[in-house]
């Protein structure tokens, strides 16, 4: 199939493969942090938090990692992001071992962990073309997903599964070495250098950005619709910890199990986005998948029998999945290759823009009404985001 051509490609089939390790660590991490804040502290706002701290370094220094990545050195960026992915888990394993991890401790180092998760998702976009040809670019963006949405799968329920057998120290250490198989490949890569677009400078390289996606219609509809869908859809990602220890009564197993579903949910979505959206046109399929959003928000709060719950948590996870790589594809092919690295940056803190916003509110809200209360809320907001979107006809990459 041409969807896996670019896997015939030793040097990307290297690249695509420690990606694989490498997501696997930060969802482990994610998991992880978020059922360790459950045991440190039972504040709403500091579990809500976890979610915040991995969209927060998104919005800091994706555009400063996109400019690096459309002027300089991808591999030592990239390098550098590793690096700092290895060190920030590492840290946690070593102080949850001497029993130094405070919130704020978990929360600041899920953040330099996160960090570097954001520094290289713009520069992994855009360096895409060293690896393969560009009759193969869009198969590796697909394979990328791909990959993404299945650790997201396995990432979190290998990690449920090591915080029932070991411990939450443990599972970090575990993590931690899942990012070095990169270094090894960066170490042989040798990157096609842009120097010649670095005359901009730096900051001025950085202004070109947002200049060009405030100038394009397509371009802003994309990161409107990207932030509003994450702004509501991440709720049951920040609140999943508390819904599995208070609503739903379980352990550590059943939290990871849960967030697997929906990992799997986005590994399903990601196959069949295609197939799904040619059918039935980008504008249903973007208002059918908010909704399909919506349904664990909604549906959690009233039912507790896992057939229910199960089913739920994969179709949203496959929703989520399909309509942020609708978003994502649309960025890419409305981006002018010049300024690609900066426009996909711009893209990633619209969507992260929401879920760190929406990861605080849903949390203060937890706070107030209860869990079930905020999963309602934010369902309904779905279904309002649906309507609206499908109604006015919002811009698509068709």
């Amino acid at each position: 199939m041409e969807t896996f051509k670019p896997l015939l490609r030793p040097m990307f089939l290297a690249l695509w493969f420690c990606c694989v390790l490498s997501f696997f660590a930060v969802w482990m991490q994610l998991a992880a942090a978020a059922w360790h804040m459950t045991t440190l502290t039972d504040d709403a706002d500091m579990v809500a938090l976890v979610q915040s701290a991995t969209a927060v370094p998104v919005l800091l220094l994706s555009l400063p990692a996109g400019a690096v990545a459309d002027l300089w050195s991808r591999r030592n960026t990239l390098f550098f992001s590793y690096c700092m992915m290895f060190a920030a888990t590492l840290g946690l394993a070593l102080l949850g071992w001497g029993g130094l991890v405070t919130p704020v401790i978990l929360l600041t180092l899920t953040v330099l962990v996160h960090s570097g998760s954001a520094v290289r998702l713009p520069v992994l976009h855009a360096s895409l073309g060293d690896f393969v040809p560009e009759s193969e670019i869009s198969a590796a963006v697909a394979l990328n997903t791909v990959a993404a949405n299945g650790s997201r799968a396995i990432g979190p329920a290998i990690a449920g599964i090591l915080l029932v057998w070991l411990d939450t120290p443990t599972t970090f250490l575990i993590a931690a070495f899942f990012h070095l198989p990169m270094l090894g490949v960066l170490a042989v890569w040798k990157p096609a250098q842009p120097g010649a677009r670095a005359h901009s400078g730096f900051s001025r390289a950085m202004l070109d950005g947002f200049i060009y996606v405030a100038g394009s219609s397509p371009l802003r509809v994309v990161m409107l619709r990207s932030c509003a869908f994450t702004l509501f859809g991440t709720a049951v990602f920040s609140l999943l910890p508390l819904l599995a220890r208070q609503d739903l009564g379980h352990d550590a197993g059943t939290y990871g199990l849960l967030f697997g579903m929906l990992g799997v949910g986005a590994f399903l979505g990601a196959l069949l986005m295609a197939p799904l959206r040619n059918r039935m046109g980008t504008a249903a399929f973007l208002a059918v998948g908010t909704v399909a959003m919506g349904l664990p928000h909604l549906l959690v709060p009233y039912f507790t029998n896992f057939w229910i719950v199960v089913p739920a948590f994969v179709l949203g996870g496959g929703a989520w999945s399909s309509v942020l790589s609708v978003n994502v594809v649309a960025a890419q092919l409305l981006a002018t290759p010049a300024l690609k690295a900066r426009v996909m940056a711009i893209a990633f803190m619209a969507t992260f823009g929401g879920i760190a916003f929406g990861g605080w509110i849903w949390g203060v809200v937890t706070q107030h009404f209860g869990t079930g209360p905020a999963m309602q809320i934010a369902g309904l907001g779905l279904l309002i985001v649906a309507g609206l979107g499908y109604v006015l006809r919002q811009a698509d990459a068709d």
